[in-house]
């Protein structure tokens, strides 16, 4: 620890770690000036959460009492095995918002080299605690390497939530019929008892198929109810089906009708 009275900065350094509401940071050196109040990290910083996240960063500046933190060159390290990277990040709004700048999302740890089967990349990414939303601008969605769709701009609840209409995180499949196809669910939250849900499913060897699978609960029974549309690629046919089930429960009597 060394303490330099005409610049006014304390600077540690060595193995120094540092501990808050269970976040522990670590690094070689932490430099801090009393006079703009702005703690300065040059050195290489690892991050590691609660919930086990780890985050690597290449030099951090934080600013304690507005609470606004900026990086450069993040990693983070989730316990999925998922990884996100980004240029640079910062916060603002005393820590409500994050903004990461040229970010990039895989659900695989490394790829030991290779290119990972999907990634999200996106020019800009915030992250509102407060709405608990994520906003991508200028998103690309990558299949090894090559980007299959761009949305200009996009937005989902994130993980802290439970029931909020919005984008949920897309899914992959394959099949001899479809080949391979993203979806693209998006939820309506139409009341604590009921939601809908609209999948479009984009295939590279298929017409565009749209899914819409209804699901309510209600005191003495619950409503399931899915359709389905597309054309065939090779006659043109319109095709679709409507799937549903009503089940009425009471003290007296249950009834179970399907609808196929």
């Amino acid at each position: 620890m060394d303490y330099n009275v005409k610049t006014n900065i304390l600077t540690a350094s060595g193995n120094v770690v540092l501990s808050q509401n269970k976040i522990q940071m670590q690094t070689d050196k932490i430099l801090y000036d009393k006079t703009k109040a702005e703690v300065t990290i040059p050195q290489p910083v690892t991050l590691k959460l609660p919930d086990g996240t780890k985050s690597t960063v290449q030099e951090m500046t934080i600013h304690p009492k507005e609470s606004e933190v900026s990086a450069n060159n993040l990693k983070g390290f989730f316990t999925d095995g998922s990884t996100i990277s980004a240029e640079s990040m910062q916060t603002t709004q005393n820590g409500n918002i994050i903004v990461m700048n040229n970010a990039a999302y895989t659900p695989c740890s490394i790829c030991e080299g290779k290119a990972p089967l999907w990634q999200i990349d996106a020019k800009k990414v915030t992250q509102d605690f407060e709405d608990h939303t994520l906003s991508y601008q200028h998103m690309f969605l990558d299949i090894k390497d090559i980007p299959v769709l761009y949305f200009p701009y996009f937005q989902m609840p994130d993980l802290t939530v439970k029931r909020k209409t919005g984008f949920l995180n897309p899914s992959f499949r394959h099949n001899h019929e479809m080949g391979f196809a993203v979806e693209t669910p998006f939820f309506v939250n139409l009341a604590d008892n009921q939601n809908l849900l609209l999948t479009p499913i984009i295939s590279m060897n298929h017409i565009p198929l749209g899914l819409i699978d209804y699901a309510g609960r209600f005191t003495q029974g619950v409503m399931n109810v899915q359709l389905s549309g597309t054309q065939d690629s090779t006659t043109h046919q319109k095709e679709g089906h409507i799937k549903a089930n009503f089940e009425i429960v009471s003290p007296e009597f249950s009834i179970n009708a399907p609808l196929v």
